[in-house]
């Protein structure tokens, strides 16, 4: 195993399969620090046990640094109970499919390349209005936003690798498209707790006030989440909502969904058969 860690970090083509086992592989620092993270957690009494996966997610996201992990977790079960997350395969596609609903032109498309996930989006096709409408609807999008990050770490090296995302931006309008409140919100509930890292994040085809709009966002994210890989005035041959979107908006829903619950159903997979115990 150290040999195969060892090929992946010192350049050359080390892409592994979506399949590949060895996507689960551990360094042994990789496993120091998540047998530390798994003890200081499970001898904290207001923290509830986690998996083992679980615990290297946190390990290969802060390293050595247990006193991040065991804020992290505090946080994220704080959340779960607020919004009734039951961290089961089924309800995960149940939230899934309600939250693309909330969102039908939002989500383009989930691909696996480069070693790891690529979300696309359509920057127009975000309602943040609709999303704080109501408490239901927002705990809707926020669960859902949830389990997505799940999708987005569903083995060992896909953690490593990180998350990438391509935002379409043209059609952009400030007034209907993005809501700060929304961000910040959206930001100190999940997206700064979860345990995940930024591959980068590219945006496409943006106009002066969408430039403004992604540098305020930047503001309110911390540094640590990656925020130097964040790029605005990216071009492409299309439009990414015309090229994803097509034939049309429902057969693109589905096949983001499945891929969705296909990513979901292994991370789940892997949380039930992964142990650190030799």
């Amino acid at each position: 195993m150290m040999e195969r860690q060892a090929q992946r970090t010192t350049g050359g083509d080390n892409r592994l399969g979506i399949d590949d086992p060895r996507r689960m592989d551990l360094s042994p620092q990789e496993k120091r620090h998540a047998m530390a993270i798994k003890q200081a957690i499970e001898g904290t009494a207001e923290i509830d046990n986690l998996s083992d996966f679980f615990y290297c997610q946190f390990a290969l996201i802060e390293g050595s640094n247990v006193e991040g992990a065991l804020e992290r977790a505090k946080h994220l079960q704080a959340f779960r109970e607020e919004y009734k997350i039951m961290e089961t395969k089924d309800h995960g596609y149940q939230v899934l499919e309600a939250f693309i609903q909330l969102s039908p032109q939002h989500f383009l498309s989930y691909e696996f390349q480069d070693n790891s996930y690529t979300m696309i989006l359509n920057l127009k096709g975000l309602q943040p209005k609709t999303y704080l409408s109501t408490p239901k609807t927002f705990g809707t999008w926020i669960t859902g936003f949830y389990y997505m990050h799940h999708c987005f770490c569903p083995d060992f090296e896909t953690i490593r690798q990180g998350v990438s995302f391509y935002a379409e931006c043209h059609g952009y309008d400030s007034s209907l498209h993005v809501n700060l409140k929304f961000a910040m919100r959206v930001c100190a509930e999940c997206m700064t707790v979860y345990p995940f890292r930024l591959r980068k994040a590219h945006h496409f085809h943006t106009s002066i006030m969408c430039n403004l709009m992604v540098a305020a966002i930047k503001r309110v994210m911390p540094a640590s989440l990656g925020t130097n890989k964040i790029k605005v005035g990216c071009q492409a041959p299309m439009y990414l909502d015309e090229i994803y979107l097509s034939p049309s908006v429902e057969a693109s829903n589905q096949k983001t969904l499945q891929r969705w619950k296909a990513a979901l159903a292994k991370r789940y997979r892997n949380e039930h058969t992964f142990s650190l115990l030799p």
